[in-house]
C-alpha cells in the first residue's frame, strides 16, 4: 500500500510532479475481473489507458493479452513482452505503415472497422505473400448502450450492422485476408451491470446469428469492455455480484467447439491505481476566491481540468502537509498553464494548504499524461513510478527542457 510517508520521500527523491501507481491494486483488480467474466475468457489489457512498458508487462505476467490502436502500441506491447499472437489491433484510421507493421509482427488478427479497410488489409498482404488474421468490429443497431462515452450508434468506429451480411459475402472472394473474429466496443465507463449485460447478451446473439447465415470458421467473438469506475460523489460502484451472475447466465450451455470468448478493460484495471502529485506553489486571493497555483497542471492531467468535457467535476483530492490547519476553505486548484482551463480542481472543500504541501489527485492511474498536451507551454513533464511488492520502479524519466529542443531540426 502506498502511505503518505512513501509520498513525501518519492516526491522528494524524483520531484513533483509526479504519477505513482500501486502494483498491489493493479493484480488485485486484474484478479477480481477475472472472477466476475466467465471462467474460459480471454481479457485483452487496453493499452491506451497507460502505455508504459512496465505496467503491461506487469499485466502480461498476470495472463492478460494486449489490445492495441497504433504501431506505437504494438511496439509497446512487444518492448513489454507480448508475442505478436498475443495483440489484436483496432482503431478506425490505421494506415499503411501500421497495417504492414501488423503483418510483420504476426498480430493475432486486425480488427477492420470498414469494408475499405479490409481492401487495404488484403491488398498490403497480397504484396507481402501472406494471409492475415481479420475481425470485424461490428456497430450494431442497438439504441439503448449505456456508458458516458458512447461509441455505438453513427460514427468513425464500426460496420454498421445493417450492412455486415453485405460486407461478409464480400470477403469471401478476398483470398489474403481471413476472418476469424467478431468484435464491438459500444461505449465505455459503464457503471449499470445490467446494461453491461444487455450489451453482451445482444452481441453474442447476433455473432451466432452471423456465424450460422455465413458459416464462419469464427475463433474470437470480443465484446468489448466499458466497466465503469466511480470517480465522482453522484456515481456508484459497479454492481460486480449482479455482473457475474448476469454474464453467467448469458454463457451458460454456450460452449462452441473452438471458439474463445474476450473482453478488453483499462480504466477499470488502472484507475483506482494511480494518483498524481503536485506540490503547491503559491496560495493568492482574487476577487474574493482562494487559489493554489501548483507545479503540475493539464498539460499532465488534461482528465483533472476535463479538457473537451461540457459539464466539470473534481477527481478526489487530498493535501499532504507538514503543518496542517484546521480550517476549511473553499479554493480551487490551479496548473501552472497559461491557459483559463488550466483548474484541477474547481472550488473543492479542503484543508487551508500551505506553500510546499502536496496535492494528491486519486483515481489517476488511467488515461493521465498520455491524454494530456504534453507540449504545450514546453513544460517539464512527471516522471512515472510503480511501486510492487515493496520495491520502487521508475517507468518514466522526467522530459525537461533540453527535450522540447533537442527533438527539433533547427537548421536553416
Amino acid at each position: 500500500m502506498i502511505h503518505d510517508d512513501l509520498i513525501i520521500a518519492l516526491a522528494k527523491k524524483y520531484d513533483t510532479p509526479l504519477y505513482l501507481y500501486d502494483g498491489n491494486i493493479i493484480c488485485q483488480k486484474i484478479n477480481n475481473l477475472k472472477r466476475l467474466l466467465p471462467s474460459n475468457s480471454i481479457l485483452f489489457y487496453s493499452i491506451k489507458a497507460n502505455p508504459l512498458i512496465g505496467i503491461a508487462r506487469l499485466l502480461r505476467e498476470k495472463g492478460c493479452k494486449a489490445e492495441t490502436a497504433s504501431d506505437g502500441e504494438i511496439e509497446i506491447a512487444l518492448r513489454a513482452g507480448f508475442t505478436g499472437d498475443d495483440i489484436i489491433f483496432t482503431g478506425p484510421g490505421k494506415t499503411q505503415e501500421e497495417i504492414i507493421f501488423a503483418i510483420e509482427q504476426g498480430v493475432h488478427c486486425i480488427i477492420a472497422e470498414s469494408y475499405e479497410e479490409i481492401l487495404y488489409i488484403n491488398s498490403l498482404s497480397q504484396k507481402t505473400q501472406r494471409v492475415t488474421n481479420i475481425g470485424l468490429r461490428i456497430n450494431p443497431s442497438i439504441k439503448d448502450i449505456g456508458g458516458s462515452v458512447i461509441m455505438g450508434g453513427a460514427s468513425q468506429f464500426g460496420i454498421p450492422e445493417e450492412i455486415i451480411n453485405e460486407i461478409i459475402s464480400k470477403i469471401k472472394s478476398l483470398h489474403n485476408v481471413r476472418l476469424i473474429a467478431l468484435h464491438s466496443y459500444l461505449a465505455s465507463q459503464i457503471l449499470n451491470a445490467r446494461q453491461i449485460v444487455e450489451n453482451v447478451k445482444n452481441m453474442y446473439s447476433l455473432y451466432s446469428k452471423l456465424i450460422k447465415t455465413h458459416s464462419l470458421a469464427i475463433e474470437l467473438l470480443d465484446f468489448g469492455g466499458g466497466f465503469g469506475v466511480p470517480y465522482f460523489p453522484h456515481e456508484h460502484l459497479l454492481d460486480e455480484d449482479a455482473l457475474k451472475n448476469d454474464l453467467t447466465k448469458v454463457f451458460v450451455d454456450k460452449t462452441e467447439e473452438n471458439i474463445h470468448w474476450a473482453f478488453e478493460s483499462g480504466r477499470y484495471l488502472l484507475a483506482d491505481a494511480g494518483i498524481y502529485i503536485t506540490k503547491v506553489l503559491y496560495i493568492k486571493k482574487c476577487f474574493g476566491k482562494l487559489f493554489a497555483v501548483v507545479d503540475g497542471g493539464s498539460h499532465h492531467h488534461a482528465s483533472l481540468a476535463f479538457l473537451g468535457r461540457y459539464i466539470r467535476h473534481n477527481f478526489p483530492v487530498r493535501i499532504i502537509s507538514k503543518k496542517n490547519h484546521d480550517m476549511t476553505v473553499t479554493i480551487s486548484v490551479c496548473g501552472k498553464q497559461c491557459a483559463p482551463t488550466d483548474i484541477l480542481a474547481k472550488d473543492v472543500e479542503l484543508n487551508m494548504p500551505n506553500i510546499g504541501d502536496l496535492m494528491v489527485f486519486e483515481k489517476s492511474g488511467a488515461y493521465g499524461l498520455s491524454m494530456s498536451p504534453v507540449l504545450f507551454l514546453s513544460n517539464r513533464s512527471s516522471a512515472e513510478l510503480l511501486v510492487h511488492e515493496d520495491r520502487v520502479y521508475l517507468l518514466r524519466e522526467s522530459m525537461g527542457r533540453e527535450f522540447y529542443v533537442n527533438t527539433q531540426k533547427a537548421e536553416n
